[in-house]
């Protein structure tokens, strides 16, 4: 887990370096063909044969593949490339808490007393960077096209 914390959060500044020296969606499709190349790699000598995908698994994983990590990592990228590292990776971890949220919403996922905390204090949080601590900010919607970029990623 301190791996995968020390690893994600060198993403928000690498990415702002990385999009000095190439376009936004030459670096997003740079990033993901490399990691699509490797999960390929690993798939192959793990297994003995390609797995078979029904019709209708091709298609939720195009789907997924397309909203998830085509459209989702392109706002990210494009939010990076708008808003300081910093600011962005305090929004940017607030995605659990607020698919945690929708869960509950909309397919009936029991929330509980411990999770509602955590994700009302994550969405407070969340609310008090984009308004830069002044929450009149948030009705006046003065937060910039970055962070509006990255709040979209939430929703994908």
């Amino acid at each position: 887990m301190i791996l995968m914390a020390v690893f994600w959060s060198g993403v928000f500044p690498a990415v702002n370096i990385l999009l000095k020296s190439m376009g936004l969606f030459t670096a997003v499709f740079l990033r993901f063909a490399a990691a699509a190349l490797i999960l390929m790699l690993l798939l192959r000598v793990r297994e003995a044969r390609w797995p078979r995908l029904a019709p209708r698994e091709a298609l939720l994983v195009v789907v997924l593949g397309v909203v998830g990590i085509a459209v989702y990592n392109s706002l990210f990228t494009a939010g990076l490339g708008l808003v300081e590292a910093s600011r962005a990776a305090l929004i940017v971890p607030t995605n659990p808490a607020f698919t945690a949220l929708f869960a509950a919403l909309l397919l009936g996922e029991r929330l509980g007393a411990a999770r509602a905390t955590g994700v009302a204090l994550s969405v407070a949080g969340a609310l008090w960077v984009l308004s830069r601590g002044d929450p009149a900010g948030l009705a006046d919607l003065r937060f910039g096209l970055g962070e509006f970029y990255l709040v979209l990623c939430i929703f994908t």
